[in-house]
């Protein structure tokens, strides 16, 4: 006995000499660990945010500024860096906000951060008598490494009237910051670029680049090439400026660009899109105004220069297309884009039909047969455009007759226009543009003078008679809509049961051209999806892969049959989808899973030893399933 207690003493003692060294070895293993998982996540400082509005005050500007590096935190896509050690930077480097782009690539540099994000309150109003506030936040996020602004993301929000307002405006202050922090932030991580690289410069200049539609580039898009250089005396390379490219033309991933500026590329260069603060943005569209305001003069001058020779215009208002969108019947079922017109009440009264027009990743192009996909007969508010449909209609015409005033009696004259032309199938990820030319009798006597304006065009499959007055004018240019297809489902697959209650993965193919994606959850009383959700995911934004997951922790009832599907959307288009009646996603089809009778057993407890068939010791002897000898 007293050798056995010795024995025991003695392993006591081993165990606990073990522990102790092995701990610090675990301890180190483990933040190594954790070292190298968050080397992936990219570190950003944010500075002092300004303010725009000349109200602001310096803890107004220091809460704005909390809030974003918090909601950046939330996002897991950056690591924060703490305010102490930004502030011992400042000190150090002797900088005070506001930071110039160079300051701030310098204080980056010293914290060894590879983002520095700066901001500006633009705007915050609060109602004292309702609690409604009104917030505008524009982010910039800098590259440290490249010294360009490469992300933002610019909103406006309202926030709603709260019932019995006590007046308390600080409180609504903080959350309507809070709210318009995660939402720039949401906006910039939604709408950035990833990092393309020159493939390929002929003898022609032109510059092929890797990024095409489905990575939100487009025709005119600015981008900036920069060179990866090893510097000796540093010892690490070092990103050399090539020049600014513009792109021409555009594919799904394939850009065609010109150099702009600077040197032309070679293959290997760097691509990246420059962000366009928010003024800039702004003084481009007023500068854009003024533009369109001189062609309108141009047009109105020339009009009317011709009013004397044919006693008025040639051609009715043009009809608007007012909105374009991804739309599907049902959850699973192929979708199809859907444009609608807007014509005004006079003109409707003369309409015959109309030429729809569509180019893909091109929102300026001409209304002309080149583009020409459909011709309708008669007056209409809608066009469903079939994404694979692939055909040509040779000779279509739609007749009409028009009031010829040249006649004392206004007799009725017979016209047509008849056309040629080819309705291609569409592309997965291309971003598509339309726009209408009404059929419409003619204002001025046909025949009287020759077309004027863009009516002087000859297109030789379009053909109108008695001549192109009987086509009004090209409307405007909607879109994008980005087509792609429902997501694929892949687990739980169909009807599968015995799924755990405490949680469920859901996961699906991604698509062509969906950037974001969303799972929902429907209990066993609305198989179709027609209610709202019981659970649903946050918004998961794409990340490359082909299959995607994501977890639902629930809690979900025992025993219990549930509907789920997928939806998808493209963040960057204007007009989101609809799916039935409802508006904000593509859906896949509908499946079904059902969870386990009882909910599991709390780890360690019996039940779970037996399920997972480890030997039970009993009474100080192994069961049955332990073959070990004693």
């Amino acid at each position: 006995m007293q050798q056995l207690r010795k024995s025991t003493v003695s392993r006591a003692i081993s165990v606990l000499l073990a522990a102790a060294l092995l701990i610090p070895q675990c301890l180190v293993y483990v933040s190594g660990a954790a070292a190298q998982q968050g080397q992936n996540v990219p570190a950003v400082t944010v500075v002092p945010f300004q303010d725009l509005t000349g109200k602001a005050s310096v803890a107004l500007l220091r809460e704005a500024t909390a809030a974003s590096a918090l909601a950046l935190e939330d996002s897991k896509e950056y690591l924060v860096t703490s305010i102490a050690d930004l502030d011992r930077e400042l000190a150090a480097l002797r900088l005070a906000p506001p930071l110039s782009q160079a300051q701030q690539a310098r204080l980056g540099e010293r914290l060894h951060v590879e983002k520095v994000l700066m901001g500006s309150v633009a705007g915050l109003a609060v109602d004292a008598r309702t609690g409604r506030a009104h917030v505008e936040l524009h982010l910039m996020m800098l590259d440290v490494s490249i010294g360009e602004y490469l992300d933002g993301g610019a909103v406006a929000i309202d926030t709603n009237a709260i019932p019995g307002f006590n007046g308390d405006v600080s409180q609504v202050t903080h959350e309507a910051l809070r709210a318009a922090a995660e939402a720039a932030v949401s906006k910039m991580l939604s709408s950035s670029v990833r990092r393309g690289a020159v493939e390929l410069v002929d003898d022609q200049g032109n510059i092929n680049v890797n990024l095409g539609t489905s990575d939100g580039i487009e025709v005119g898009t600015e981008l900036l090439v920069m060179r990866p250089t090893w510097q000796p005396d540093v010892e690490q390379v070092i990103m050399r400026r090539v020049g600014i490219i513009r792109v021409s033309e555009i594919e799904s991933n394939l850009s065609v660009a010109r150099a702009t500026e600077g040197s032309i590329p070679t293959s290997g260069d760097r691509i990246y899109r420059l962000y366009k603060p928010y003024s800039v943005v702004q003084a481009e569209q007023r500068s854009q105004k003024i533009k369109n305001s001189g062609k309108m003069i141009a047009g109105l001058l020339l009009l009317l220069g011709l009013a004397a020779m044919v006693n008025g215009p040639t051609t009715t208002t043009p009809s608007g297309v007012s909105s374009c969108q991804l739309v599907q019947g049902a959850s699973g079922q192929s979708p199809f884009v859907q444009i609608k017109f807007r014509t005004g009440s006079t003109g409707s009264s003369k309409t015959h039909g109309f030429l729809v027009f569509r180019s893909s990743n091109n929102p300026d192009f001409p209304a002309v047969a080149q583009y020409l996909v459909e011709m309708i007969q008669g007056f209409a508010t809608a066009y469903t455009d079939d994404p694979a449909r692939n055909d040509t209609t040779t000779g279509m015409t739609v007749p009409f007759q028009y009031l010829d005033t040249t006649t004392s009696t206004g007799a009725l004259t017979a016209g047509n226009v008849t056309a040629t032309f080819i309705h291609p199938s569409m592309v997965e990820g291309t971003r598509y543009f339309y726009r209408v030319r009404r059929i419409s009798d003619p204002l001025a006597n046909p025949g009287s003078n020759p077309p004027i304006g863009t009516a002087q065009t000859v297109i030789p499959i379009i053909t109108p008679t008695p001549d192109w007055r009987v086509i009004t004018e090209a409307s405007n240019s909607a879109g994008p809509v980005t087509f792609f297809t429902v997501p694929l489902l892949s687990a739980p697959t169909s009807g599968q049961s015995n799924l755990l209650t405490t949680g469920v993965t859901f996961s699906w193919q991604t698509v062509t051209g969906a950037n974001e994606y969303i799972v929902e959850v429907f209990p066993s009383t609305d198989p179709t999806g027609q209610q709202s959700p019981v659970l649903q995911s946050a918004v998961q934004r794409s990340t490359g892969t082909t299959i995607m997951s994501t977890t639902l922790n629930g809690p979900f009832s025992a025993s219990t049959s549930y509907y789920w599907r997928v939806g998808a959307r493209q963040s960057a288009d204007p007009s989101k989808p609809q799916s039935g009646n409802k508006t904000g996603w593509l859906y896949s089809e509908i499946r079904t899973f059902s969870t386990s009778t009882t909910p599991p057993p709390p780890p360690g407890s019996s039940t779970t030893a037996q399920s997972r068939k480890m030997p039970v010791r009993q009474g100080g002897f192994w069961g049955a399933g332990h073959r070990g000898g004693h």
